[in-house]
């Protein structure tokens, strides 16, 4: 029996870049607002918060995204 595994690249690169913002690197967004706010640090830090009840912002996809990839090697 062959041990080798047949992993899909994209997949795990995908899955690494979920894993980064679950973990919390949301952080950097706030953080580089405080050290400049201007328009592009805003719109970073707007997309890192939650929409009350309407519409979605990047923030709220971090989560979904991670369940997609784990049906998705299923």
């Amino acid at each position: 029996m062959s041990t080798q595994q047949n992993r899909i690249l994209s997949i795990d690169a995908l899955r690494g870049f979920d894993m980064f913002w679950i973990l919390g690197v949301d952080v950097l967004a706030y953080k580089m607002y405080e050290a400049s706010a201007n328009p592009l640090t805003e719109f970073f830090k707007t997309q890192m918060t939650h929409v009350e009840w309407t519409g979605f912002r990047f923030y709220d996809l971090i989560m979904p995204l991670f369940l997609f990839i784990v049906g998705a090697v299923l």
